[in-house]
């Protein structure tokens, strides 16, 4: 869709990142739009876990659509998997949940992502508030609309559309999202795709094959990589052909995801204590700070 600059403000000097539309797309309508709409997806999400978009218009002299988004420091989950090899089973909770959270938030405003893929979730390392990952790149982003839920045109990634990108007059929605939700995290666990393909055509065949799919942890052993083998009913979930038969949230597939890689889940989340602790000081508080004598 566009080029992607680093550039500084020119009173406080402080760094932004310019998106700038290629020239060549600048005049189909159909592109601008998509362009045009990314600049309002942050302001209806309103997540954290998506990248910021600061300002956006229209450069007079090239009428060129651009947007200016906030600069982030690090590397997308795809470079980091390439540079470093698969990640653990607790990251990958950790990087997803983050991510489910806004996909959440953008699947209850009606807006399904289409393309999401681990080279549009970028891994943000910050001192201040911790490491963070972002969803990247909202420019084929789907508004639901109640007239109008049919797809007029797939979008996406290849590799990590669901079968109902493939066809037109398949209904996209959150469900849509939630398959490659299932295929990113078996990226990340296992540093390379789930599908085998070689060409795009190979890849058609073995997505649109009504034969038995090969186990995901089957395959991860191919690669030297040991799944538990409850992440087969999982990933599978995630990836069934019938949309009304995957999970019905991204947050719903990732509380799901400990339990299926293993992993010890926590009682009770960190956010809950944090609260039972404030309200116990609060009650300190009210009663002299003295001990109740309760544990």
């Amino acid at each position: 869709m566009g080029a992607v600059y680093e550039v500084r403000h020119v009173a406080n000097d402080k760094r932004w990142a310019l998106k700038v539309m290629h020239s060549q797309l600048a005049r189909d309508p159909a592109a601008r739009k998509l362009f045009e709409r990314e600049a309002k997806i942050d302001g209806l999400i309103e997540s954290a876990f998506v990248v910021s978009v600061i300002d956006a218009g229209i450069d007079e002299p090239t009428n060129t659509p651009y947007l200016v988004m906030e600069f982030l420091v690090g590397e997308d989950l795809g470079e980091r998997v390439e540079r470093a090899g698969p990640c653990t089973p607790q990251k990958v909770v950790g990087y997803l949940g983050q991510v489910a959270r806004a996909l959440d938030k953008a699947h209850a405003k009606g807006i399904v992502h289409r393309d999401l893929k681990p080279e549009n979730l970028f891994f943000c390392e910050s001192d201040d508030d911790g490491d963070r990952v972002k969803i990247l790149d909202f420019g084929i982003a789907k508004l639901l609309e109640a007239e109008a839920q049919l797809s007029t045109q797939g979008g996406g990634t290849p590799l990590f559309m669901a079968p109902e990108q493939t066809r037109r007059g398949r209904e996209i929605g959150p469900w849509t999202d939630i398959w490659a939700l299932g295929l990113i995290a078996y990226d990340l666990l296992v540093g390379q795709s789930y599908w085998h393909a070689e060409t795009v055509g190979e890849f058609y065949g073995e997505l649109l094959s009504t034969e038995p799919r090969e186990l995901p942890t089957v395959r991860a052993a191919q690669s030297g990589i040991v799944l538990p083998t409850t992440f087969d009913a999982w990933f599978f979930r995630c990836v069934d052909n019938d949309p009304r038969l995957r999970f019905a949230s991204a947050g719903e597939a990732i509380a799901a995801l400990p339990s299926a890689l293993s992993l010890r889940v926590p009682l009770r989340s960190p956010r809950v204590d944090e609260q039972l602790v404030v309200k116990n000081n609060e009650a300190t508080a009210q009663n002299g700070g003295g001990s109740s004598g309760a544990d």
